[in-house]
């Protein structure tokens, strides 16, 4: 029986056939849809002109396509934002094979609480299986960036630097199996 997948998620055909393995995700990330703190830390990051970048819907499919060309699965709902560190068009899939060097992917963790601190001490956050994986997978191009909205300061971090963190007390992460993840 074929695997139901996501109506926009691209069909792998040729040299593409890793994408056979289908995520039933939604192409937008959670900053995307519903969660104002997270929409006000992407406004801070991409008014800092470091780079950051928001993909479109299209400009995600084909980042996941050349990501998957590459051998990585890269979970479209799994990450918020991109920084690149040359112009890349990300509407042109070949530009983002031969620039995939150039791309960073980040989950976004914000908040917007007055009694977190720039060392972000005390911070309680979520990770989900579908972030844990992208972040496997990826390895050096994926990090997870801590915006506190208010005080228009952001943060980014390897996920080996926020597992050591955890491990010494300072930061709080909770990984959450995501049971909408289906491969």
């Amino acid at each position: 029986m074929p695997r139901k997948t996501h109506p926009d998620t691209p069909v792998a055909t040729g040299s593409d056939a890793l994408l056979a393995t289908q995520v039933t995700m939604p192409l937008e990330s959670a900053a995307a849809r519903n969660h104002p703190t997270s929409r006000q830390a992407i406004e801070v990051l991409l008014a800092d002109n470091s780079g950051f970048v928001q993909p479109s819907r299209n400009q995600r499919q084909q980042l996941q396509v050349a990501f998957a060309r590459q051998g990585k699965a890269l979970i479209p709902s799994a990450y918020d934002i991109v920084r690149l560190s040359r112009p890349v068009d990300l509407d042109d899939n070949e530009d983002i094979l031969a620039n995939i060097d150039a791309i960073l992917i980040y989950e976004i963790k914000s908040t917007n609480r007055a009694n977190v601190d720039e060392d972000l001490k005390g911070y309680f956050f979520n990770i989900t299986g579908s972030e844990m994986l992208v972040a496997q997978q990826l390895g050096s191009r994926f990090r997870i960036v801590f915006v506190h909205t208010v005080k228009n300061h952001w943060q980014e971090m390897a996920p080996a630097v926020i597992l050591a963190a955890a491990l010494a007390r300072s930061i709080q992460p909770s990984i959450s199996d995501s049971r909408s993840l289906k491969l």
